[in-house]
């Protein structure tokens, strides 16, 4: 009996403690005013729904009013959102960045020809949208060297309705039964739990959204394959050379808990099969804190200025590896080796 009465003693001292524990919980969230909104909002970019042969140039100037002047070489680059900037100002977008690098150079070698990069790019565009609207302007575009900003999102239908059924388990969930209401209303430690365990689902949920599109047979990842194979056409049509730039998803750090490895080597594996030249941007980030590159860590996984000058680096160390850029008289200052590296 005496040793029954000492386990409820110490059964009821657990949990005194345990409550006690939680109500300090609850006392310092509430005075923190925390948690705020989930972790993960979700948030998937918005497919746009305006005509697709529009692109967007913000306050940069169209290049469609005239013909590109003689003597330059210009280089299009064509993406959604990532290329576009969101988040960010226009000039620190990664296209911005690669014209200003480039003619920083041929200020400094007065042989190197001029340079121009049109950042050709509209939030929501998916691959297919980008050939549309590439198709109508190419001629006026007139590109000596075409550069396709891809990302893993780029195979999704631009469809409204069909977008929404896809992106239904992505969304933050809200509380559903009366009970779950209730705490949630007056429990700041309940919407941790509820926020933290919601957060763990949309992660799962949007790593899977994201690989259903990248399924041999699925008819927007065929059309994603046709696309970028017209587009290799397109440029090679008026002989300029095609490169396909694939950037990872800032959601998450790109390390083993990264969740897309297997859609980088799916898409540069058929880039390989179109004949397309491919750069897969990921290794380029890998050992850097990913709350840097993304515009709001885990909430909005658009690249941070930081990820666009990295990118733009990087992607013009990966055009002179190739030898497509044209070669001008070299200068001590304009490689851009390790340029990369001294980002980190």
């Amino acid at each position: 009996m005496p040793r029954l009465k000492h386990l409820l003693f110490q059964a009821a001292a657990v949990v005194i403690g345990l409550v006690l524990a939680l109500v300090l919980v609850e006392i310092a969230l509430r005075i923190a005013r925390w948690p705020g909104p989930p972790l993960l909002s979700g948030r998937l970019e918005t497919r746009h729904h305006s005509p697709p042969s529009r692109p967007d140039f913000r306050d940069r100037g169209s290049p469609l009013r005239e013909e590109k002047p003689a003597g330059v070489f210009r280089i299009v680059v064509v993406g959604d959102s990532f290329a576009w900037g969101a988040g960010v100002l226009p000039q620190d977008a990664y296209p911005d960045r690669m014209g200003d690098e480039l003619q920083r150079r041929a200020r400094r070698a007065a042989s190197s020809p001029a340079f121009e990069v049109v950042n050709f790019s509209r939030p929501g565009w998916n691959t297919t949208q980008e050939l549309g609207a590439l198709a109508r302007w190419f001629d006026r575009l007139a590109p000596d060297l075409l550069v396709l900003g891809y990302c893993l999102n780029d195979a999704e239908p631009h469809q409204r309705r069909e977008l929404a059924r896809l992106r239904r388990d992505v969304h933050p969930r809200q509380p559903e039964t009366a009970v779950e209401r209730v705490l949630y209303a007056r429990s700041a430690v309940f919407r941790l739990v509820f926020h933290r365990a919601d957060n763990v689902r949309m992660r799962r949920a949007t790593a899977a959204y994201y690989h259903r599109f990248y399924v041999d047979g699925q008819p927007t990842w065929e059309a994603t394959r046709s696309a970028l194979a017209e587009m290799r056409d397109l440029a090679a049509s008026r002989g300029a050379p095609f490169v396909l730039v694939v950037f990872p998803i800032f959601d998450s750090q790109l390390d083993h808990r990264y969740r897309y490895h297997a859609l980088h080597e799916t898409v540069t594996a058929a880039a390989a099969e179109l004949g397309i030249d491919a750069v897969d941007l990921l290794p380029r980030y890998l050992g850097i804190d990913a709350r840097r590159l993304a515009l709001d860590p885990f909430l909005d996984a658009h690249p941070s200025e930081l990820a666009h000058r990295i990118a733009a680096m990087a992607i013009l160390e990966e055009l002179e590896q190739r030898a497509l850029l044209p070669e001008g008289e070299p200068s001590e200052e304009s490689g851009v080796e390790g340029t990369v590296q001294a980002f980190e």
